[in-house]
């Protein structure tokens, strides 16, 4: 079984409501994303720059800055991965920023992403969430 075409599926289908930052785990539970619909956007555009923390007790926290191009408020979904590099995901973890007004930039970060190894390889996926 692959796991990518999984993964990708599972992250194409999330999003969740509401401002600021909120925290999800792709693992279920109370706190898993609602599904957006056909309305959710790719911007990897928008993601400025991302930093991978130092592992503890198996899971980082991924920062990272988030602009916003474009002229009105808009919320973003984050996924942050780790240990992608061998094409394998140990899991993920989803935060919602925003909303980040026109032609201003976020921080954000996204706790608790489960990784196996010392110095992980992080990345994120953004979407832009409907209005």
């Amino acid at each position: 079984m692959h796991v990518r075409p999984l993964l990708l599926a599972a992250v194409l289908a999330l999003g969740t409501a509401g401002c600021g930052l909120v925290p999800g785990d792709l693992g279920g539970g109370d706190d898993t994303p609602v599904a957006p619909g056909d309305q959710a956007s790719p911007v990897p555009e928008a993601l400025v720059s991302m930093t991978c923390g130092a592992p503890e007790s198996g899971v980082v926290a991924v920062r990272g800055v988030l602009s916003n191009a474009g002229t009105k408020a808009v919320r973003y979904q984050v996924t942050a991965f780790a240990d992608v590099a061998d094409g394998q995901s140990r899991g993920a973890r989803v935060a919602v920023v925003g909303p980040v007004a026109g032609g201003a930039t976020a921080e954000f970060t996204v706790e608790g992403v489960p990784t196996t190894v010392a110095q992980p390889d992080c990345r994120a996926q953004v979407l832009k969430l409907p209005e």
